[in-house]
């Protein structure tokens, strides 16, 4: 063996750097799982208690303002309710009233001559008056002729059959008709003193063992007011509540 040849092996250079691939240009792999917890560790404490406060004032906000319309839509619709509580109502005790007033008119007057029943029951209109500014009273008709009326003397003894309000409605016929059915109601516009035009819930009944029927109304600016009132009262709680709740 020693006479034969030795072969030597040469180790390959080391590899050149690509310069495509160096400084700059080299390649970068997405953040990792890894690489993103170290980036939010990287925000320090008080970065972090900033951007949570600044989080929870904006859903403040925005809750008190949902919070804000949806009360008000609800305020609205419950007045709406309310309005139609309030008309409800106001036809019952015009109702009751006329009823009672019927009822007592035909007790008084059995039994009297026509003319004699005219003369109570002219005195007893004249005289009554309901609601809280006095503007409710009673008027009387015999068909749709009016025989008595507290306000309105002019129209006393005229046949009002073709009168009509601004909008069409021959009121005076059509609570006669009302009146003959066993009573009923009938709504129109009416001049109120110092109101102009206003709508009126008219009702009307006969005077048993009478020709005359007797009626009322109320007018409807009282219901509006009251319609008013109650919104406004429910608007100022809403207003207090978030006042006192929202830290203002």
């Amino acid at each position: 063996m020693s006479g034969a040849a030795r072969v030597f092996f040469r180790a390959p250079p080391p590899a050149t750097p690509n310069p495509l691939f160096s400084h700059g240009c080299q390649a970068e792999s997405p953040p990792g799982p890894t690489r993103r917890i170290a980036m939010l560790r990287a925000i320090n404490i008080s970065q972090r208690i900033t951007f949570f406060v600044i989080l929870m004032i904006a859903m403040t906000i925005a809750m008190a303002v949902l919070s804000f319309f949806m009360t008000s839509s609800v305020i609205n619709e419950g007045t709406v309710v309310a309005r139609n509580e309030l008309l409800a109502s106001q036809r019952a005790r015009i109702k009751d009233v006329t009823h009672s007033s019927a009822l007592g008119l035909a007790a008084m007057t059995k039994g009297l001559p026509q003319q004699d029943q005219l003369r109570v029951i002219a005195d007893y209109v004249e005289k009554s008056r309901f609601e809280d500014d006095a503007s409710g009273y009673f008027y009387v008709y015999e068909g749709t002729v009016c025989v008595a009326h507290p306000t309105q003397k002019q129209i006393i003894g005229k046949d009002l059959s073709g009168t009509a309000d601004k909008q069409g409605v021959h009121y005076v016929t059509e609570l006669s008709k009302a009146s003959a059915k066993g009573g009923g109601f009938v709504d129109f516009v009416f001049p109120k003193p110092g109101a102009g035009d206003v709508f009126k819930l008219g009702y009307a009944e006969n005077v048993q063992g009478t020709p005359y029927w007797i009626g009322t109304g109320v007018y409807i600016d009282n219901v509006d007011r009251d319609e008013i009132k109650l919104h406004n009262t429910m608007h100022v709680l809403l207003t207090e509540t978030l006042t006192t709740y929202g830290g203002g």
